[in-house]
């Protein structure tokens, strides 16, 4: 576990694991450079992260596992994924539904239209950052976005059809709160790869309907 030198109370809950788990608390240069410090630290083949208010869902690991081990050649996969609320409860049904259904046609003409990859429910061979590097840490929001479409253009992705995930979101949380910057962020992104015109308009107007969806439901 990374953690950029909390003051709340986190370390006492991580001492009393440290013979379970590796962590280390330390100031970093934000998220993107905290979960960069997790994968140079780590020793599995198969990497992910999660942030902490989401969580996966029983049997997940099993089911990566068996993913990579019946596929060699697949790099890295995707799953789909749930919207719960502080409490647990499923919410945004429409919102996982519709990227549902967006993922089922993976490829890098949807990812420059919409981010449809759930991060959470997403996972990796530790080689592939030999080819493409790590995440780029002078994003905020749109890291991981970055980093999904620089996988994208180098290996076609593996597709589990259900959810694996929970992402978590509240009135404190980046999706809860600041979404609004991370779509002006993907913008940002799309921007470096090879975007038309189009690709840039479409993406922005999709974004824009994604805001107008986040705020009637709200």
């Amino acid at each position: 576990m990374i953690d950029g030198g909390s003051t709340d109370g986190t370390l006492d809950v991580l001492k009393k694991y440290e013979r379970r788990l590796t962590w280390v608390s330390e100031p970093d240069l934000g998220q993107a450079d905290a979960i960069n410090k997790g994968i140079q630290r780590s020793t599995g083949e198969v990497l992910a992260f999660i942030n902490s208010d989401d969580y996966y869902l029983p049997g997940v690991f099993n089911k990566v596992a068996g993913v990579f081990m019946k596929k060699p050649d697949c790099q890295w996969m995707t799953g789909d994924y749930m919207i719960v609320n502080q409490h647990n409860h499923p919410i945004q049904s429409f919102v996982v539904t519709y990227k549902r259904i967006i993922r089922r046609f993976p490829g890098l003409g949807t990812l420059k239209l919409t981010n449809y990859i759930s991060q959470p429910s997403t996972f990796w061979r530790r080689n592939v950052h030999e080819e493409i590097g790590r995440f780029n840490i002078t994003y905020r929001y749109a890291f991981d976005y970055d980093f999904w479409l620089r996988l994208m253009i180098a290996y076609p992705p593996c597709y589990i059809k259900e959810s694996i995930s929970a992402f978590r979101v509240h009135s404190m949380s980046k999706g809860g709160k600041e979404y609004r910057y991370q779509f002006d962020e993907e913008l940002k992104v799309l921007g470096k790869y090879n975007c038309s015109r189009l690709d840039y308009l479409l993406h922005k107007v999709h974004n824009e309907m994604i805001v107008g969806i986040y705020r009637w439901i709200k």
